[in-house]
């Protein structure tokens, strides 16, 4: 199991709140994503990615599993996020 490193020094900086959109342009494990989702609640959206493509798969059946529906993935390469706002709508 992935455990993420500083989660609770992120979540103190990020403050995390309901309505916010965040991008992990490096989700690997996806547990700082889980968590600032779990503080953001329905109204909150965590875009991942991750150019493995096969752990993006595997997030996604895991999340699927959890019944976590505030994080979006997307297989892909920070080096292009801004063609992956684009493309998803992002704000």
């Amino acid at each position: 199991m992935h455990k993420p490193v500083l989660l609770n020094e992120v979540l103190k900086i990020f403050n995390p709140q309901p309505g916010e959109i965040y991008i992990d342009a490096t989700i690997n494990g996806g547990g700082h994503a889980r968590a600032i989702a779990e503080r953001m609640g329905e109204k909150g959206l965590v875009f991942g990615i991750d150019w493995d493509c096969e752990l993006i798969k595997e997030l996604g059946i895991r999340n699927k599993e959890l019944g976590i529906t505030n994080i979006k993935l997307e297989c892909g390469n920070y080096a292009d996020l801004r063609d992956i706002i684009r493309k998803h709508n992002l704000k």
